[in-house]
């Protein structure tokens, strides 16, 4: 799915604005708004979303963004757009259970936000003392 935002920040716009030296477009507090289209697309094509009045749930425009799976159901318009009467979102697959406690076995951390580069977190040695995350 695929969500057409008229007031999401575009960077060709403030890039043309340069060129003629214009003031950038204004910075807003939101980027949603009741104009925003709903747009179901595949290797095939792009349909745009509208709900049906005889719909099971209303689309939460609002609440959707760029890049969610979902399934509709409904039917074409004349107008060519699609009306939703029933969506379902893409569930997640299922999940090998966690190890009891007291089991060994290899584990990898993802840590972030480690400051590695920075020159303040070094130690005497100048490397970060990451030491806890080894025992």
């Amino acid at each position: 799915m695929y969500k057409e935002q008229k007031l999401k920040p575009n960077i060709l716009d403030e890039h043309h604005a340069r060129q003629k030296y214009e003031a950038p477009p204004p910075s807003r507090s939101k980027y949603h708004d009741d104009t925003d289209d709903l747009v179901l697309e595949d290797q095939t094509g792009r349909v745009t979303l509208s709900t049906h009045p005889d719909a099971v749930a209303h689309l939460p425009i609002h609440e959707l963004v760029t890049g969610v799976v979902m399934g509709v159901r409904g039917t074409e318009s004349v107008d060519g757009t699609f009306k939703v009467i029933d969506f379902v979102y893409a569930g997640l697959g299922d999940q090998n259970p966690l190890p009891a406690k007291g089991e060994e076995g290899n584990y990898i951390a993802l840590i972030s936000g480690l400051n590695i580069s920075s020159s303040e977190q070094k130690s005497m040695y100048g490397y970060v003392n990451i030491s806890p995350l080894v025992e």
